[in-house]
């Protein structure tokens, strides 16, 4: 019986022919890496640290709350307001890359990302940065686990 079935899926096979390869299917040219462009919000894990330290400096304002807003200035200074809410906070501030992360830093922290540190007196708060461009960025709050939005509201002069 078993002469039978290995007989006849031999004859099976021979009628189907000589096997062919399969056509090459036609090359599809991947899309160009998009960098980010001004006005158009890119990826920060693709900016270096001192690039995103450049598009955070001026005035902002949340996107989830109109009363908060944000001014950052070249000199490390980070001034968080809130509306009917005195004195604002403020901390000082620093930009730097997952996988060189400072030694004072508390991690962890992923090596591909970008990260902010928000610092003060009594407190660190440390951001996982999103999407950035010279009119907003958002930032995830690794604590809290919440994103946070803002637009640019003023550029320095």
């Amino acid at each position: 019986m078993r002469f039978v079935l290995i007989a006849g899926a031999a004859l099976a096979l021979a009628a189907c022919g000589e096997q062919q390869p399969a056509p090459a299917a036609p090359a599809v040219q991947a899309p160009a890496s998009a960098e980010p462009t001004v006005g158009i919000p890119g990826d920060a894990n693709k900016l270096s640290a001192a690039e995103i330290s450049s598009l955070l400096i001026g005035e902002f304002r949340s996107t989830q709350d109109e009363k908060a807003t944000i001014v950052v200035t070249s000199d490390g200074k980070w001034v968080e307001s809130y509306e009917g809410v005195e004195p604002p906070s403020t901390y000082a501030w620093r930009v730097f890359t997952g996988d060189q992360p400072p030694a004072d830093a508390a991690g962890p922290f992923t090596p591909a990302s970008r990260y902010l540190e928000l610092k003060s007196d009594e407190e660190v708060f440390y951001y996982e940065m999103g999407t950035i461009s010279e009119d907003g960025f958002d930032m995830f709050a690794t604590r809290r686990g919440n994103m946070l939005d803002f637009a640019r509201i003023k550029t320095p002069a």
